[in-house]
């Protein structure tokens, strides 16, 4: 079934005829269904992980599979697309398994072993993809979503596996998907209320701008903050404690906000032009520099809220 409009209507749409039982994603967009696919009594590969060693690790999901791809209407990021997704699959008692991001997830090397719908039906973008794999809370279904977009549209991969008796199917609903509170996290909480939120736990090595390998939870939360308000900007600042010239921990620090600044857009998918970087050295310390302590105290990265 190819090219059903689905425009934002106040009834819910749901793909062959009004049914029970259907898995019904909320979509506050205009969209259109594009492709739609079923494999009743059949296996699904659900990828559990990123591309390494020269696989995607994965289990089978087995069941009635169900594919649907959709083209959206909005000039959302896939960080956003991907956010109303997550909090839809909470409220529907499913529980994440895996997610990752483009370059995250492997790359082409990722997308070339998993199943996607052909372009123009589903349009991929390898530089800007998002994934994840869900698993129902009583193991009844699972889930598996991919979004990207183009220059004008977004795009929605889902495909749903359902266990037990004929497929269920999924349905679309076109309405409002629920907002997370946009204060939920301490990031959040005191950038509305402050204006600001040292990025704690950042690691530099000494002397290093490059920022540390590993996933850093305040850096999870002040993108989740990002892609809720989709308004704002943020400035990073870096701070140095005292040892060497002004001048040289000036360049220091900025490179340090700079490389906070490319974690945000490479990792988490934040829009380039939503950031900026700045260094101020030693000039603005939390405490004193005369002890080991505090000189580790006065090495930070700051995010600085500058519009709403």
């Amino acid at each position: 079934m190819k090219g059903i409009s689905c425009l934002a209507a106040a009834l819910t749409v749901v793909l062959a005829c009004a049914s029970h039982g259907k898995t019904n994603v909320p979509l506050p967009w205009d969209h259109e269904i594009t492709s739609r696919e079923i494999r009743n009594s059949s296996s699904h590969a659900l990828p559990t992980g990123p591309f390494a060693e020269g696989k995607v690790p994965f289990i089978a999901a087995d069941g009635d599979v169900e594919t649907l791809a959709v083209r959206l209407a909005t000039k959302a990021t896939t960080l956003e697309i991907m956010q109303s997704m997550k909090r839809w699959l909470l409220s529907a008692g499913f529980a994440e398994i895996y997610s990752c991001h483009d370059r995250m997830c492997g790359g082409f090397r990722f997308r070339s072993r998993i199943d996607v719908v052909h372009s123009p039906d589903m349009f991929l973008d390898l530089a800007d993809f998002r994934f994840l794999s869900a698993r129902r809370s009583d193991g009844s279904a699972f889930l598996q979503i991919l979004v990207s977009r183009s220059s004008g549209d977004g795009y929605l991969q889902v495909t749903s596996i359902e266990k037990g008796g004929a497929s269920r199917g999924i349905g679309l609903e076109s309405r409002a998907v629920e907002a997370a509170p946009s204060a939920e996290t301490p990031v959040a909480r005191q950038l509305l209320s402050e204006g600001y939120h040292v990025l704690e736990e950042l690691t530099f090595a000494t002397g290093s701008h490059e920022l540390g390998e590993g996933e850093y939870p305040v850096l999870e939360d002040l993108a989740s903050f990002l892609g809720q308000n989709p308004t704002t900007s943020i400035f990073l600042v870096g701070h140095t404690d005292t040892q060497g010239t002004l001048a040289s921990n000036i360049a220091l620090s900025r490179k340090r906000a700079e490389s906070v600044l490319v974690r945000l857009v490479e990792n988490h998918g934040i829009a380039r032009e939503r950031l900026g970087a700045e260094g101020i050295g030693f000039l603005a310390p939390r405490t004193t520099n005369r002890t080991p302590e505090g000189m580790a105290t006065n090495r930070r990265v700051v995010a600085v809220l500058v519009r709403e």
